[in-house]
């Protein structure tokens, strides 16, 4: 997985080159299988160098919430790429023959949880020609959602900062991450698609 705690596609990463490079290094070093995952769609310009070897690499772009929350989406995440602008990236790895996966990553309490917003998520993926979904609750570790909270408050958006801010509890993300898993149950057309990552830690309070 290039990457999973970091992004090589992220601001600071693309001005060194990092994704392509660390790329490179694995494809024509190992015959490893590798899923790309960044919130970037400067990943387009690693396209090129995956072509020759796409039938071993699978590129994800995380959708943080449906297009229809990208306001919020840049509250939290200032530097990544808008969530239309990663749908395009996906689209047109999917338009090159590229293989896709869908990561619904993290579906935050009351903005990517609900019913509505997780089939706009899952519609958009399953477009760009996504071979599994992976959904994912929001990670409670460390100081993560105390961040998101404050960032979502200074920016106006006090209901979502509210639901984020509600899961800080254990009982409460238990019920929380149960729910999104009864949610995404209810599209059976879309089951064949999705994995699901759970993350079950002690909350930050």
């Amino acid at each position: 997985m290039l990457c999973s705690t970091s992004d090589a596609w992220a601001p600071e990463a693309q001005r060194l080159g990092l994704g392509e490079k660390c790329l490179e290094v694995i494809l024509k070093g190992s015959p490893a299988g590798i899923r790309v995952l960044t919130k970037n769609a400067s990943v387009i310009s690693a396209y090129d160098l995956i072509g020759p070897y796409r039938d071993r690499v699978r590129i994800g772009i995380s959708v943080t919430a449906p297009k229809s929350c990208e306001a919020v989406v840049r509250a939290l995440e200032p530097n990544a790429s808008s969530i239309s602008e990663r749908l395009d990236a996906l689209q047109e790895a999917h338009r090159r023959g590229l293989r896709t996966y869908g990561m619904l990553c993290p579906c935050l309490p009351g903005i990517a949880d609900g019913p509505v917003a997780l089939e706009e998520m899952f519609d958009a993926v399953i477009a760009c020609g996504a071979e599994d979904i992976w959904l994912e609750p929001v990670n409670p570790r460390g100081n993560g959602l105390a961040r998101c909270v404050q960032s979502l408050t200074a920016a106006g958006f006090n209901e979502a900062a509210q639901a984020i801010d509600a899961v800080r509890n254990r009982a409460q993300w238990n019920e929380y991450a149960l729910q999104l898993v009864r949610t995404a149950s209810r599209s059976p057309e879309k089951s064949p698609y999705w994995i699901v990552s759970m993350f079950w830690s002690t909350p930050v309070s």
